[in-house]
């Protein structure tokens, strides 16, 4: 019996101790899969190297392992990157690593190490000399093997519990997927760090790039400047000397001079535009052109060149070519001379063919010569910069190379091809392909409609040129055009010279010392600077035609911009059209004045007898003005007769006038001057041969319904403005002073149109559309505001656009032009109301929607409590609607509805209000009524909804409705009004639907 008591109790002993080491180690496995390697090894900043985070993982993994397995020692071996061999990672104790290295060989020699990789699960061997058990673990995921664990257990490994062992395979395989991921995090770091690395060298390399761009940029305006500045006064001088009396050895040496330079600057021009292919910044244009022409111009202006050598120059336009095409016809000159121009050098006897066809939707033209032609092998190499096919010949006939170049990258940009076919000693043949986009053939230039009188009776250019020779070349230029022309050296002086004197344009070089250009520009621009006239046309002369220079020159405030050498043709043409110098104005023009009323010969000859009238009365207060020395008045009514009379049609007046308005004052001679030409004028004008203007009919736009004021306080101009707008079929408001206009334009249902012009007593145009714009913010309403004005610069329209105007008409007024521009607006303003009326009603109803409604209805509220008059609401909900929408569906529920709000509409008094409060509920405001009067209202609405059953698909759906109204006490809020009629609301439903209660 004690031996049995005994036994019970070593049995009850061992238990326990089994009932330990299992507790033990699940109190370890608690925590087992919770890893923090991040927080292992980190530095004071908390950053931690790779190296750092992994030795932390295994430390902590290795403390797991030793919770579960008891080990006197432990080491982690990791695979090197190639696989091929095992690195010791962490010891444990740091001593025992020579042992386990001793152990390591022999098991990776006789398979066994690989044989325990491949089982993920704990495997006990003995050790080399077969003392001590050694156990075996893989540190493996799914798909990869990572490393191993070794350990020397402490105890027999027959007593490990298999929880423990169990417990110890998790552990380790979980460490291996921290570890896969650690590593995965790290070569992703490692690539973002690369690929930052790589990113900040492109940075670095794109801004060497444009800094590089930017200094050849500089490099090639300086370079340049620097030789066509000189070239400027060679090409000039030569151009003079040119056109002396010059012997013929004299002559030929001059034109010599002339085609030398000439070469000069096309070698320059070719270099510009190789520094904008480069750079990508070389546009073209898409605009009309008639391709055959352009092709027989170009051809005949080789012919000259080819007929020194004897060539023939022939010049081919196929049947199939259409008149007008879309492209860029400078470049396409530029492409195509250069092809003659090399055809022509290279071809010593034969001929040059030049030939256009459009096959399908393309244009191509084909240049052939009988030249020196071109090997296979040099073929592709003539296309490239700088590169000649032969330099040999190169050097005979001369070129930098980049002419066919430029050609091919200019066809690539318009979406085209050029290539080349030859053979040596038989010629060239190259084809230029372009896609084909068929407009409309250009017309003939025509002479530019006159917007606006010259400033003063004679041309002054003042030329601003810091060097002397270009300076002379320029002068003697501007005084062979005809224009009284003065000289400047510096930007400092034409300011100077611009405070005291006026000019009619000016000649701007851009490189100067001191004041360059475009600080010269945007001085004369400013007010503040006080020159005589801000407004002047400004033409930029420059050397320096680099990508995106010319968008630059115009921004700062030039009018257009000539590139040295100067040419007296394009120096013509740009001043002939910034400044017209028309021969002397005709008295009258009676075709403008028809044209502006319309075609009505009535109305033309009322204009016509206003404007006498006008004549004599402006006279007279301009006289008194100049005998009272009252300059605002003498300009004021010089002013309004400008207008006028640029709108009647007698540009000699209006010229007259512009000038007497535009003198400073300064000198009382040349006012008086001026205001003795106007009267000349004006006898002119009453002297003339008086024939009634043939009537062309007045033709009606049908326009019904669109008001437009117009405010003119000159009366032959209003009343035209208004004679033509009527014959238009519009509805006309006059004002004759900028307060009228205001007045009209404030109203509750004002114009919204309206024609404004600029000067006017009271108040000027742009301060009626400021007012205007104000106003138009408060009541959501939009007025479409258009400016006349006689005076057409960029800085003065830019005034009245900033102040709110929409659009402007300029003085005089062409009739298909402000037809247009009303008809603009028109489609503005309408557009305007549809849009505020979807922001406002409600869509199915048509009824004012809930946010619009309850806008007005605090409007009312608001004048309720100023006048203390009796505001009303009621809440008015359709009876069994769901019953309806469920039987007939939602179109019939949406049919109902609709009806619901045209009988509301039909039976409410016409200033109450109306809207869909949400579902089948409606909100119905009754202003100036008691609560007793509302509900009278609704009574009879009600009584209407019961007795007009709606037809819908041959059904007659019955409907009725239930009404809850309160009435304002003129203290609480609008929801709190609300409130109390959907709680009357409420109780009419309560009792029985079909009723109103209040």
């Amino acid at each position: 019996m004690t031996f049995r008591l005994a036994e019970l109790e070593e049995r009850i002993r061992r238990l326990d101790q089994e009932r330990d080491a299992v507790n033990r180690i699940l109190d370890a496995a608690v925590g087992a899969l919770n890893f923090s390697p991040g927080a292992h090894g980190a530095d004071p900043n908390g950053q931690a190297s790779p190296e750092e985070e992994r030795e932390g993982l295994l430390r902590e993994t290795a403390q797991k392992v030793r919770a579960l397995v008891p080990l006197r020692a432990l080491a982690f071996y990791l695979l090197s990157e190639d696989g091929l061999d095992f690195r010791a990672a962490l010891t444990d104790p740091v001593g025992a690593g020579k042992s386990f290295e001793a152990e390591l060989e022999p098991l990776v020699e006789d398979g066994t190490l690989a044989w325990a990789l491949n089982h993920p699960h704990p495997v006990f061997v003995t050790t080399a000399d077969g003392s001590r058990p050694l156990l075996l673990h893989a540190l493996s995921t799914p798909n990869r093997t990572l490393g191993v664990l070794l350990g020397e257990p402490s105890c027999d490994p027959q007593t490990l519990p298999d929880i423990a062992l169990a417990f110890l395979r998790v552990v380790l395989n979980a460490a291996a997927g921290v570890l896969q991921d650690m590593e995965r995090v790290h070569t992703v770091q490692d690539l973002n760090a690369r690929l930052r690395d790589q990113v900040r060298r492109l940075e670095e390399t794109r801004l060497a790039l444009e800094e590089a761009h930017r200094t050849k940029d500089a490099f090639l305006a300086h370079i340049s400047h620097e030789i066509r500045t000189p070239l400027n006064g060679i090409l000039g001088l030569s151009r003079l000397l040119g056109e002396g009396d010059l012997s013929r050895e004299q002559e030929e040496h001059v034109s010599l001079l002339l085609l030398e330079g000439q070469i000069l600057v096309r070698l320059l021009d070719d270099l510009l535009d190789f520094s904008k292919i480069e750079a990508g910044r070389l546009e073209v244009e898409s605009i009309p052109f008639a391709p055959g022409q352009l092709t027989r111009d170009v051809g005949r202006a080789f012919a000259h060149r080819a007929s020194e050598k004897g060539l023939p120059v022939e010049v081919r336009v196929r049947d199939s070519v259409p008149p007008g095409a879309l492209g860029d016809p400078n470049r396409l000159r530029q492409i195509l001379g250069n092809l003659l121009s090399n055809a022509v050098k290279f071809t010593s006897r034969g001929r040059v063919l030049l030939e256009l066809d459009a096959p399908g939707d393309r244009l191509v033209w084909s240049v052939e010569d009988t030249g020196e032609g071109v090997a296979p092998e040099a073929l592709e190499r003539i296309f490239q910069p700088f590169v000649q096919a032969d330099p040999s010949v190169a050097r005979r006939h001369g070129g930098t190379g980049l002419g066919l170049p430029i050609s091919r990258s200019l066809a690539t940009l318009m979406g085209g091809t050029l290539e080349v076919s030859s053979s040596p000693g038989e010629g060239s043949r190259f084809v230029l392909s372009l896609p084909l986009t068929a407009a409309p053939a250009p017309t003939k230039p025509q002479a530019l409609r006159e917007e606006a009188p010259p400033r003063v009776s004679r041309g002054r250019i003042l030329l601003v040129e810091d060097n002397p020779t270009s300076r002379l070349v320029g002068l003697a230029f501007l005084r062979r055009l005809g224009f009284e022309a003065q000289g400047e050296e510096s930007g400092e002086g034409a300011l100077e010279r611009l405070r005291r004197e006026r000019f009619d344009g000016v000649l701007l070089d851009i490189q100067m010392p001191g004041l360059d250009g475009v600080e010269t520009v945007r001085a004369l621009r400013d007010p503040e600077t006080g020159c005589r006239d801000p407004e002047v046309p400004v033409v930029a002369l420059t050397a320096a035609v680099t990508p995106g220079q010319r968008e630059r020159y115009l921004e700062a405030g030039m009018d257009d911009v000539l590139s040295k050498p100067l040419v007296p043709e394009d120096l013509s043409r740009v001043l002939g059209r910034l400044l017209p110098l028309p021969e002397a104005a005709p008295v009258f023009r009676e075709e403008e004045l028809l044209a502006r009323t319309g075609g009505d010969a009535a109305l033309a000859g009322q204009v016509l007898a206003a404007f006498e009238e006008d004549l004599r009365e402006l006279s007279g207060a301009m006289d008194q003005a100049l005998t009272a020395g009252d300059r605002p008045a003498l300009r004021k009514a010089a002013h309004a007769l400008r207008g006028a009379a640029a709108n009647l049609g007698a540009p000699g007046i209006r010229d007259a006038a512009a000038a007497l308005e535009e003198d400073s004052g300064e000198d009382e001679e040349r006012t008086r001057r001026l205001r003795q030409s106007l009267a000349e004028q004006a006898r002119a004008f009453e002297g003339r041969k008086r024939t009634p203007p043939a009537t062309e009919g007045g033709q009606t736009g049908g326009q019904e319904g669109m008001r437009i004021l117009v405010a003119e306080d000159n009366r032959s101009s209003r009343m035209m403005l208004t004679g033509f707008l009527q014959q238009k079929g519009y509805e006309v408001e006059v004002a004759e002073d900028g307060r009228r206009a205001l007045d009209l334009l404030l109203q509750d249902d004002p114009p919204r149109l309206a024609v404004l012009d600029w000067m006017m007593p009271g108040l000027e145009g742009p301060e009626v559309v400021r007012w205007v714009r104000r106003a138009n913010q408060r009541d959501k309403h939009y007025t479409y505001l258009i400016l006349l004005t006689v005076r057409g610069a960029r800085e003065h329209l830019l005034q009245g656009l900033e102040a709110g105007a929409d659009d402007y008409v300029i003085k005089p007024f062409d009739p298909e032009e402000l037809e247009m521009r009303i008809a603009s607006g028109r489609r503005v303003v309408e557009l305007h109301e549809q849009l505020l009326y979807a922001a406002t009603h409600d869509p199915l109803s048509g009824l004012l929607n809930r946010r619009a409604l309850l806008e007005q209805e605090e409007a009312e509220l608001t004048r309720s409590r100023r006048t203390g008059e009796p505001v009303s609401v009621a809440m008015m909900d359709l009876d069994r609607f769901k019953a309806i929408n469920d039987r007939y569906g939602h179109l019939a529920g949406d049919e109902v509805l609709r009806e619901a709000a045209r009988l509301i509409q039909c039976n409410l008094r016409e200033y109450d209000l109306c809207g869909r409060y949400g579902g089948e509920e409606f909100l119905l405001v009754f202003p100036g009524a008691s609560a007793f009067e509302a509900a009278q209202v609704c009574e009879r609405l009600r009584f209407r909804i019961a007795d007009a059953p709606l037809e819908y698909q041959g059904q007659s759906l019955a409907f009725t409705a239930s009404f809850g109204v309160a009435e304002y006490d003129r203290i609480g809020s609008l929801d709190a009004l609300n409130a109390a009629a959907d709680e009357a609301l409420y109780r009419a439903k309560e009792a029985g639907r079909d009723r109103v209660v209040w």
